[in-house]
């Protein structure tokens, strides 16, 4: 019982880890949004006639 407890909860550990990083390390990707920002969604531009 407390080997499986251990188990999972060092996966569990080392899956956030892997999703969140290093506190401190620079990233080469862009940031995780979960509810994006209007500045960086796409813009519905008119036609020209």
């Amino acid at each position: 019982m407390l080997r499986g407890f251990l188990l999972i909860s060092l996966l569990f550990t080392i899956a956030i880890i892997a999703v969140f990083g290093f506190r401190g390390q620079k990233s080469t990707g862009s940031p995780l949004e979960i509810f994006p920002d209007m500045v960086r969604q796409m813009k519905v531009r008119a036609q020209a006639p």
